[in-house]
């Protein structure tokens, strides 16, 4: 027996949603690695930053003894 047209449009429909449910979830998926690279990246810049910034605390604080030594008393 033939498929009535509501049938075949109902199978079409269902087809359609399959498929975009599919480009969805890559396109959901992309999103998420993207993310995750990014929050990456941010972290390994704030512990750069970090480090800098102690490293130059260290120095500022060895400036600061020598140059309070070196005042008379």
């Amino acid at each position: 027996m033939a498929k009535q047209p509501a049938e075949l449009i109902v199978e079409a429909s269902a087809e359609a949603l399959t498929k975009s449910g599919e480009a969805a979830e890559k396109i959901l998926k992309g999103n998420a690695e993207a993310l995750t690279e990014s929050g990456n990246a941010s972290r390994a810049a704030v512990q750069e930053v970090t480090k800098a910034y102690q490293e130059l605390a260290t120095k500022n604080a060895k400036s600061l003894t020598a140059a309070m030594q070196s005042l008379p008393p």
